[in-house]
This record gives structure tokens, sequence and C-alpha cells, in this order.
């Protein structure tokens, strides 16, 4: 039995592997492709190339009219289309630095395979102190807590990228080069679905996208913004603890039922935050409304300029970006990203409460430097910013 438990460790996690990014990466191709790898990819079609770009060129001569945006320079506005498979190759590179720090917060200690013996268990637990079953359940979860962990974050990529409209709708901190990336088999799907007019809601997309890529790499939003969500995945050891937890009722014989758990990334979420990444969750609620109030706002000042009645559109994309069935949703959640309706509402009113007072000249600083981002109680009382902003010289 031993022997046996043994070679079978040794053969999924090979020395000197990351066992655990391989299956991200695998679980991720997986979701796309289908278990029977029978869903084909299309490459994109040269005509929607064509097309895409010549709206990207028209959304891109208006750019330069928003005021109260930070700069996006001209070598950095570039659009690239791609297949589902290649956007999440392409998602994954840029977010392995992340997604590694989740898998690390999330495995216990020792969970790496090269801290395994044969057996799944380090000398310490195979202690004389610990019961047989303590000891068998200790071995189980270090074999089982790291494949499951990079099997649930892995489907939850690979899932996005079959529903993804725009990448920076979930704003993880990214750098400006390369532009934007776009899966036009998404978008077109989307606005079949929801009788949108196709080149509006390109143009939408390609809209946010840009304001989003300048405002989360402005000076004074990067940083926060990189710092809160590795503060958040720093404190995630309770979304482990309820994962294994639902892992345990499960009969190991049912391969179905392990199937279906190893497909449902939202068993990570379930747990709910801890409570440390609640006290920080009031900082990065303060951001995300921020962020997401001036993209609201300048995207619809910018798509009224270039094609009118936005509401249709507006109306569906918050939809879907709320709806509970959103893959970005987990996620985002797992990055400590939660984009709600309060969300919205309080970044609205917040820009609006400087608009009526300032004129947004103030806004218009505020990228610059970080210590004129506003404070959870500011972005409640943009009168009280706009005083601190002043005392403060902004």
């Amino acid at each position: 039995m031993r022997s046996m438990l043994g070679g079978q460790v040794g053969s999924l996690f090979p020395e000197g592997s990351d066992f655990r990014w391989d299956m991200v990466v695998s679980m991720a191709n997986l979701a796309v492709v289908g278990l029977d790898n029978s869903i084909l990819q299309a490459n994109v079609e040269p005509t929607t190339r064509i097309k895409v770009e010549s709206l990207f060129d028209i959304v891109d001569m208006h750019l330069d009219s928003l005021e109260m945006m930070p700069p996006l320079p001209k070598v950095d506005r570039r659009i690239s289309l791609f297949q589902r498979t290649t956007w999440l190759q392409e998602s994954l590179n840029r977010w392995k630095p992340l997604l590694n720090e989740l898998l690390n917060a999330l495995t216990p200690p020792g969970g790496n395979s090269e801290e395994l013996n044969p057996f799944g268990a380090d000398q310490a637990e195979q202690s004389s102190d610990s019961s047989p079953m303590e000891r068998m359940m200790a071995m189980m979860q270090k074999i089982a807590a790291p494949a499951l962990v990079a099997s649930q974050i892995g489907w939850a990529v690979g899932e996005l990228s079959k529903s993804a409209l725009g990448q920076l709708d979930l704003p993880i901190p990214r750098e400006t080069k390369g532009g934007i990336e776009l899966i036009p088999e998404n978008i077109e799907s989307f606005a079949e679905a929801n009788l949108i007019e196709v080149d509006h809601l390109y143009i939408w997309v390609i809209v946010r996208e840009l304001i989003h890529l300048a405002i989360i790499n402005s000076i004074a939003v990067k940083d926060r913004l990189d710092f809160l969500i590795r503060l958040h995945i720093a404190d995630s050891h309770s979304a482990l603890s309820s994962a294994m937890q639902n892992l345990a009722q499960i009969d190991p014989t049912d391969s179905e039922a392990m199937q279906n758990f190893l497909t449902n990334p939202s068993a990570l979420v379930a747990g709910g935050h801890s409570e440390a990444q609640k006290l920080s969750q009031n900082d990065f609620q303060a951001l995300l409304a921020l962020i997401e109030g001036i993209v609201d706002y300048q995207s619809r000042l910018l798509a009224e300029a270039i094609f009118g009645d936005f509401a249709q559109i507006e109306g569906a994309t918050k939809q879907n970006l709320l709806d509970p069935s959103n893959t970005s949703l987990t996620v985002a959640s797992l990055l400590g990203i939660s984009i709600t309706a309060e969300t919205l509402q309080r970044g609205a009113a917040f820009i609006s409460g400087v608009l009526e007072r300032d004129g947004g000249q103030k806004l218009s600083a505020l990228w610059n430097n970080p210590e004129m981002l506003p404070t959870p109680a500011e972005i409640d009382a943009p009168g009280l910013w706009l005083a601190r902003i002043e005392y403060i010289g902004g």
C-alpha cells in the first residue's frame, strides 16, 4: 500500500516540477476545450480583425478629448484579438505571479511536492502523538489540498475565458505594454444574446478597456491596487478550510461527484472572507468605487460622442457584471475584487459630488499623487475629500 501510494505521488508530482502551476494550466485549458477535447477554437477571421481595428481607431481619436484622465501613451494604445485558448495563455502568463501567491497562501505549509515524503506527510505528522486517523487525514490534506486549489483556480480562469468581454472588467494590475486584448467570439455571442448592435458593443468594450488601462496604471492607483490584492491573498487561509470541509463530505469512489467538485471553483470562496480580509475590504471597496465610478462616467461620455444612445449596452453589460453566475466573480473574489451594485453606486455618487462642487479639476490631479486617493469615509462624502485635497495643496 505504501509503495503504491508513494509511486502514484511521485508520478503525479515529478521531482523539480511545480505540479500546482501545471495543474492550473491543465485545468484552465480543459475548461475551454471540453472534457473530450472536442470544442473547436476557430481563428479570428481577417474581416473581423479589420473591422475591429477600424473601430479601435475611432475610439483612439476620441480618447484625448476626455478630461480628468491619466495619460495613456500612444505606444500603449493597441488592440489584439485572440481566440479563447490564446487569450487564456496570455492571461495565465500575465497573472502567474499573483496566482502563484494565491496557491502558496491556500496550500498548507509543506504542501509542495518537493516537501512531501512518499506518503504525503512529513515526519512530524507521523509522530506517535497523533492517532492513525489523524496521520491519515494529515497525509490526505497534504496530497489533496494543493491539487484541489490548483484545479479550482485553473478551472475558474478557464471559464472566465469563455465569457470575458473585456479583461480589465476584472481590474488586475498590469503593464500598459501590449494594449488591450479582446475575444471576438465572446463579444459577438453577447451582442446576439442581448440584441445589441455588435459594432456598438465593440466600441463600448474598447472604450472601457482603454480607460481601465489608463486608470489602473496611474501613479496613484497601480501600487495601491496591487498592495490590496496581495494583502487579501495573504489572508486567504479560510477559503482552503471551507473547501477541504466540503471535500471531506464526498465519497472518494464517486468519480462524478469528485469531477463536479474539482470543476466547481465556487467551493474556494464559499467560506467568505477572513476577519483580516474584512478589515482590508473597506479600503479596497473605496478604491474600486473610485475606479469604476470614473470608468463609468468617462465611458458614457465617449460612447455618446461616438454612437449616441448607450443605455441598452450599459444596462446589459452592467447586469452581466453583477450576475451571480458571472464566471469572473470567482476569480475576482479570490483576489479580493468585489464589485457590487453598491460599489458602482458609491463610485457614481462620488464622481457626481466632486463634479458638482469642483468641476473635476481635483480629479485631474488625483492620478499622480497616491496621497490624494479618497478614504472610505471620503468616498461617501466628496466634500470632505475636496477639503483635504485643498489643505494638502492638491
